[in-house]
C-alpha cells in the first residue's frame, strides 16, 4: 500500500501552509492559481481548502500528519508544490509495478505509453511561461517555422519518422498505483524500437517495444527522468525532467539536450500500471530549455564526422555572444552527394540562419543572470505500449 507515502506528502504540505501567517497563505493560494508559473502547474480545479484533507480514510489523525511534516520538512525539494484540495476517491490497482508478489505479472518495465504524435507549435501559443515574463515561451517553435520557409519541415519529418517506426519515444511509470490520485511515483523517458517490424499495431496502442541502449547511462539507469511527478483527478504533472530530443534530418551526433522540463497530460481511464501494462495519454504538453552551447557543439561534432566537411561549422564569438558560420559554397558543393544530415550542415543558408538565431537565447538555466538556452514547447499524445526488454 502507498497510502502512508501520500499521507506523509500531504503532511508536509499542511505544515508549510500552517507555518506562515495568513498573508503568506494567501500568496500561496495565488501561486497555485497562476497557470503561467512553471512551479505551480497543478490544475486550478484541484484548489479547495485544507479542511477537506480529513476526507482521506486514514487511521492517522491530523496531529500525526503534522509530526511527520516536522520530520520531513528539511528534506523537501525546493519546487515541492503547495496545494489545498479535496482528495478524490481512488482505488490502488493490484500488482502495480514493481511488485514482489509472485501472483502478479512480472517484467522489466511498468505501464508505458508510446508517443504517436509529437508537434512543436510554430508560435508561442504553447506551452509554459518558463522565464517569468507572463507569456508562453517557445523560441524553437518560431525558428522551426522560419526554417520551414526554406524546406526544413521538422514537424513533417517527426511525423514521418514516427509513422515509419524510426522515432520511438516511450514514457514509462514505476510505483504509480492508479490513474486518479498518486503523489509519489517515477516517470522515465526511453527511446525504443519495435519488436516485430509491424508498426500498424503499435500506432493502434497494441505494440511491443524494446528499449535502445542510448536510453541509459553507464550505470544502467535511465538517462532521462523527472524529479517530481503526481496524478490528481487523472491529470499527470511531472516537473524537473530532462530529455534529449531528436530532429529527423539531422545526424545522430546532433544533440538537443532539453532540461528543466515540465510535462502535463491526461491519463486515459483504464490505464494498466502492472509490469507490461499499457497507458494512453491525451492533451499532452511539454516545455523546457534547450542548451545552446550543447546544441552548437554537437553540430560541430557532426560536421567533423562528415567526410565532405571534416571541420567545425560554427565558431563562438564572445564579443557578440553568438556562433558564426564557417561554411561556404565550396562545402555545399563537396557534400552534394553525401548524407542528408551532412548536406544540411554544409548548406550556407542553413548555417547562416542558425548563426543568426544563436544569440536569441531566452532562458537562464544556471541562475547567473545570463540567458544560455532556447525555450521549447511541444504537444503530444501517447497510445498504450508494452516494453518487453532491452535491445543490445
Amino acid at each position: 500500500m502507498k497510502f502512508h507515502q501520500i499521507a506523509a506528502t500531504l503532511a508536509v504540505v499542511l505544515a508549510i501552509g500552517c507555518s506562515d501567517d495568513s498573508d503568506t497563505s494567501a500568496n500561496n493560494a495565488n501561486n497555485v492559481n497562476n497557470a503561467n508559473n512553471v512551479n505551480n502547474v497543478n490544475n486550478a480545479n484541484n484548489v479547495n481548502n485544507a479542511n477537506n484533507i480529513n476526507n482521506i480514510n486514514n487511521s492517522n489523525n491530523a496531529n500525526n500528519m503534522m509530526d511527520m511534516a516536522s520530520d520531513m520538512g528539511s528534506d523537501m525539494e525546493e519546487d515541492m508544490f503547495v496545494f489545498d484540495m479535496d482528495i478524490p476517491d481512488f482505488t490502488e490497482q493490484n500488482c502495480f509495478f514493481p511488485t514482489q508478489d509472485a501472483n502478479c505479472p512480472m517484467g522489466p518495465y511498468g505501464g508505458a505509453a508510446f508517443l504517436d504524435s509529437v508537434v512543436i507549435p510554430a508560435t508561442n501559443a504553447c506551452c509554459y511561461d518558463l522565464n517569468g515574463d507572463g507569456m508562453f515561451d517557445n523560441k524553437v517553435g518560431g525558428y522551426l517555422s522560419a526554417a520551414a520557409g526554406f524546406g526544413a519541415n521538422v514537424n513533417a519529418n517527426i511525423d514521418a519518422e514516427i509513422q515509419q517506426g524510426d522515432l520511438v519515444y516511450l514514457i514509462t511509470f514505476s510505483d504509480l498505483s492508479n490513474d486518479i490520485f498518486d503523489l509519489d511515483f517515477t516517470v522515465d523517458f526511453l527511446l525504443g524500437t519495435d519488436t516485430d517490424l509491424d508498426f500498424a499495431n503499435n500506432l493502434a496502442g497494441m505494440g511491443e517495444f524494446n528499449t535502445l541502449p542510448d536510453s541509459f547511462n553507464n550505470q544502467g539507469e535511465p538517462r532521462w527522468t523527472c524529479r517530481n511527478a503526481r496524478v490528481i483527478n487523472g491529470h499527470l504533472t511531472a516537473t524537473g525532467c530532462n530529455l534529449e530530443l531528436k530532429f529527423p534530418g539531422l545526424l545522430d551526433e546532433v544533440r538537443i539536450e532539453t532540461q528543466d522540463i515540465v510535462m502535463e497530460a491526461d491519463i486515459v481511464p483504464g490505464a494498466d500500471f502492472q509490469a507490461g501494462g499499457r497507458v494512453a495519454l491525451t492533451n499532452g504538453t511539454l516545455g523546457g530549455a534547450v542548451q545552446r552551447d550543447t546544441f552548437y557543439e554537437s553540430l560541430n561534432a557532426a560536421s567533423l564526422n562528415c567526410t565532405c566537411l571534416q571541420k567545425p561549422t560554427y565558431a563562438f564569438n564572445s564579443n557578440n555572444n553568438r556562433y558564426e558560420c564557417q561554411v561556404d559554397a565550396l562545402d555545399a558543393t563537396a557534400c552534394v552527394n553525401d548524407s542528408q544530415g551532412c548536406q544540411f550542415l554544409a548548406s550556407e543558408q542553413n548555417c547562416a540562419f542558425l548563426a543568426l538565431v544563436s544569440a536569441d537565447v531566452d532562458i537562464d538555466t544556471d541562475n547567473d543572470d545570463k540567458d544560455d538556452a532556447f525555450s521549447i514547447g511541444l504537444e503530444f499524445t501517447g497510445v498504450g505500449a508494452t516494453i518487453t526488454g532491452d535491445s543490445n
